[in-house]
């Protein structure tokens, strides 16, 4: 039985031919248009801020709060994300 277990080691051993190559490391590699920001003045809102061009909706809504208090959605679809 020990020379089965030596005779199976040795051909698990010799049977390997190729050599290992590692795989290399990744990285992600996102690319983004250049940002071009303008001023929005929304009239639910008593400020002003810039947004990204690529910004297609700007939500606002009330929160309750014992100030005046808002949250704003921008939704950036080209992008598929969401600003909250």
């Amino acid at each position: 039985m020990k020379k089965f277990y030596a005779f199976f080691l040795a051909i698990a051993c010799l049977s390997c031919n190729e050599d290992y190559i590692p795989k290399p490391k990744a990285f992600l590699s996102l690319e983004y248009p250049e940002p071009n920001y303008s001023n929005t003045h929304l009239e639910a809102l008593p400020f002003t801020f810039e947004t990204n061009a690529l910004a297609e909706q700007i939500k606002v809504k009330p929160l309750r709060a014992s100030t005046e208090s808002y949250g704003l959605n921008i939704e950036y679809s080209t992008l598929k994300g969401t600003i909250f």
